[in-house]
């Protein structure tokens, strides 16, 4: 019994950084996909350049703060979609580490 236990715990093991891998390269994949498309907007794509670092490095203040940015670039630019999957990167970020707020 003890071997099958020791089986599962490797198998979650390589799952788990299997997961971790992907999930950070896929992130790469879309932000490098998001900001090839520019803005216009100057102001806009100073904002999310701004709030860039918080996704790429995650610590609640700077989540909040990245939002606010993101917010800004969304007003300076309703068009822009880097805005756009960055604060929705944000919600996910959040969600992941446990720091998300409820509704209710």
């Amino acid at each position: 019994m003890r071997a099958l236990s020791d089986v599962f715990a490797l198998h979650d093991a390589i799952a788990t950084q299997i997961a971790g891998k992907l999930a950070s390269l896929v992130m790469q994949l879309e932000l490098s996909r998001t900001f090839a498309k520019p803005t216009g907007s100057l102001e806009a794509y100073d904002y999310v350049l701004r709030a860039r670092p918080a996704l790429l490095h995650p610590e609640r203040s700077k989540i909040v703060q990245a939002r606010a940015l993101l917010r800004r670039a969304i007003e300076a630019d309703p068009g822009y979609s880097a805005a756009y999957s960055s604060l929705a990167e944000t919600y996910f970020i959040a969600a992941s580490m446990g720091w998300a707020e409820s509704s209710r």
